[in-house]
């Protein structure tokens, strides 16, 4: 992801398609640390970090779904992330 920074996009869109590219790393990053958390067990100290970077990561989801998507859709695709905030608690 560091090389997304040097990247010359002239699309009209390269702004959002770089905040789709750095979200789906974060999602990925995410999916990775808390798979290992799961392995490594207890993760409970890890609980509240691990549920405040996915509140970010849905609420930057939601933005961006708004500017390539229409909002019907959205409600259910964020209520599938939003089930994950449950392994949270």
């Amino acid at each position: 992801m560091s090389n997304l920074a040097e990247e010359r996009m002239t699309r009209p869109d390269a702004g959002v398609l770089r905040s789709e590219m750095q979200l789906t790393a974060k999602m990925l990053k995410h999916a990775c640390r808390r798979g290992l958390a799961l392995i490594q067990k207890p993760v409970d100290s890890a609980n509240e970090s691990f549920r405040n970077e996915w509140v970010e990561i849905i609420e930057e989801y939601k933005r961006l779904w708004l500017i390539r998507n229409r909002p019907g859709g959205m409600e259910d695709s964020v209520h599938r992330m939003e089930l994950i905030l449950f392994d949270y608690e």
